[in-house]
């Protein structure tokens, strides 16, 4: 036996231990579990879980992205029993880099011996957080909608569009995206589901509505009667819709402004057969005057406007009587036929040169009837005269008085006895 001097066996020894502990590594893999597609949200952290079959002790772990960037692994937790590696990412690893995606190459160095690799992608994305779709829910056929698209936060996103019509839309936003503007145009009346599902690749959501789809007003008409109206009348308004007109136009209602101060609401969906047959029709009551009339017909999404012009005036049949014959200087008492209920002008003229009138500052007023009294200083035959009108009707009247002195008493007696 040959025995070896105490240093030489120690060299030995050492020799032995680093080739028994040092080798090429194997088996570099993602763990079980584990994907090669790696997701790190603005804010959050990802780990990477790796194993190997091989490769000794004293493994130098490193970690580069392919636009040159390497990563500080000291943080990373090495078991060379067990043979792992846990790598956690967070975004301090990717200060001055842009959102987007990268090839992660993971290395694992032996002292001696080959080393091995595993490349990752990793998508590095701001989350998407208050996504949101707004528009009116109510939307004309056949012309473009717009629907605007919002974000509190994301990067990247792709936004799919599906709508109950079979349409399907992908859409594109790279960079940071906060809102945009998606147009489309409906060409089927009813109720439409719209849903968008927005996605990035670490995050994925979706928001929908109902839109309902409508044809714009067309085939109305309101007409009123194309006369004078007497203040003890109605006035009827027609409302008619075309038979031909196209439908849905959706929820029907009619304003009507009748001029006086006054309006009312009528919803027209409810006598929508009496609109396509002889009309619909509506009465209102006025005092005396001219009124212009406004009807507005709407829907969710349309309105259109009629306008009219109302003459309401009483005939007017106003005319004056007294007695026929007076005395000089005799009052005279004047009795009015045929007074009206509304405000009304007029004039007389006794025939002696005086005259008495009226004048009317509110038409809408009721007709005042006043005592009138007259005296003829002279004696003669005098013509009264009255016009009476408003701004639709006139009429005019007339007729004599005779005055004459009356004969004294004394005169009249003296006379019989002789």
């Amino acid at each position: 036996m040959i025995l070896l001097p105490p240093n030489v066996v120690s060299s030995l020894i050492k020799i032995s231990h680093v080739s028994l502990f040092t080798a090429d590594v194997t088996g570099f893999e993602i763990a079980i579990g584990g994907t090669n597609l790696i997701p790190l949200e603005k804010g959050s952290s990802a780990t990477i879980n790796l194993v190997y079959d091989s490769g000794g002790t004293g493994l130098v772990f490193g970690a580069a992205l392919n636009v040159g960037t390497s990563f500080n692994t000291s943080s990373a937790v090495k078991d060379e029993v067990a043979q792992t590696i846990s790598f956690s990412l967070d975004e301090t690893h990717m200060e001055a880099l842009s959102f987007g995606t990268y090839l992660l190459t993971l290395n694992l160095t032996p002292t001696s011996g080959s080393s091995a690799t595993k490349e990752v992608i990793l998508f590095y994305e701001e989350p998407i957080i208050g996504f949101a779709i707004y528009r009116y829910p109510y939307a004309p056929l056949n012309e473009e909608v717009h629907f605007n698209v919002t974000f509190t936060n994301a990067s990247n996103v792709e936004t799919e569009w599906f709508l109950d019509t079979n349409d399907t839309y992908l859409l594109r936003h790279d960079g940071q995206p906060r809102s945009f503007l998606q147009n489309f145009t409906f060409t089927v009346p009813g109720d439409h589901n719209v849903t968008v599902v927005a996605a990035n690749t670490v995050t994925r959501t979706f928001d929908s509505m109902i839109v309902s789809a409508y044809y714009r007003l067309n085939g109305f008409d309101i007409t009123t009667e194309n006369r004078t109206v007497d203040p003890l009348d109605p006035v009827i308004f027609n409302v008619t819709l075309s038979p031909t007109a196209d439908l849905p136009m959706g929820s029907l209602k009619l304003n009507l402004s009748y001029g006086d101060g006054t309006d009312e609401n009528i919803n027209l969906d409810s006598v929508m057969s009496n609109l396509q047959g002889s009309g619909h029709t509506v009465q209102h009551y006025y005092s005396q005057g001219y009124y212009d009339v406004t009807a507005t017909v709407y829907s969710e999404i349309d309105s259109v406007n009629f306008t009219m012009r109302v003459s309401v005036w009483e005939n007017v049949t106003l005319s004056v009587s007294s007695v026929e014959i007076s005395a000089v200087k005799e009052e005279i008492t004047f009795n009015f036929l045929n007074s009206p209920f509304s405000a009304t002008l007029y004039l007389i003229d006794f025939g002696d040169g005086n005259t008495v009138s009226n004048n009317v500052t509110d038409w809408t007023q009721a007709y005042e009837t006043i005592i009138l009294s007259h005296a003829y200083i002279t004696d003669g035959i005098f013509n009264v005269t009255m016009r009476a009108w408003n701004a639709e009707y006139s009429s005019h009247s007339s007729y004599l008085i005779t005055v004459q002195h009356p004969i004294p008493s004394e005169n009249y007696y003296s006379h019989r006895s002789t």
